[in-house]
Parts: C-alpha cells; structure tokens; sequence
C-alpha cells in the first residue's frame, strides 16, 4: 500500500486539479492515473525481490491484460484476464455497503420497486 499511496502522490502532482475540468477531462485523467498503478507496483516488485528492471509499457488494451503481464512477464491467457477483471471489479465493489450497492443495482438496471 505504500507503494500505491506514494506513487498516487506522485501522480497527483502531474495531473492537477482544475475546477474548469469537463466530465470527460476529469474520467480521461482517472482513467491515466488508474492505468500507471499497475506499472508502479509490479516495477516496484521486481526490483526490490529480484534486483530487475523491467520495461513497464505493453499493447495491451487493458489494465488486467497489463497487470498480468508485467507480473508473468509474458502474455497472459484470455482467461486469465477475464479472471482479473473479475477480481478488480469485485474489489472496487467490496467498499459498497448492501444499501448502496442495491441502490446502484437498481440505478443501473432502470429497475422499479413497487410496494405491496
């Protein structure tokens, strides 16, 4: 967590706030900084256990694809990546409370609750 904390500090001083930001501008830099994590983590990994730099960029077009292969060094297996965006989503999920993950349930499926 350290790693992550101090690299999001980082982060934050390349990507300044900016009260004029548009919704899109304000997802696009969420979506930079969520994507520079991963790298973060796993150089930080294999330098400190292996003494190894690695090359942090890939072509892969998404974080789980990305993670995977920096960590295996390799390309990873489609089912691999199905199973990690799998975990990703269940652990930004796990901060919902059952209430609020209800009510996002409901938002998102444009469900209607009636009373009997």
């Amino acid at each position: 967590m350290d790693v992550m904390r101090t690299g999001c500090s980082v982060l934050g001083t390349l990507e300044p706030e900016n009260p004029q930001f548009t919704v899109t501008e304000a997802r696009e830099i969420g979506d930079r900084l969520v994507a520079c994590f991963g790298s973060m983590l796993l150089y930080w990994y294999h330098y400190t256990h292996h003494g190894k730099r690695i090359e942090t960029e890939t072509d892969d077009d998404t974080v789980g694809g990305h993670f995977l292969r920096l960590l295996h060094g390799r390309e990873p297996s489609e089912l691999w990546v199905r199973a990690m965006h799998t975990s990703l989503t269940l652990y930004a999920e796990h901060e919902y409370n059952a209430s609020t993950f209800t009510a996002r349930v409901v938002a998102g499926t444009n469900s209607t609750c009636t009373r009997q």
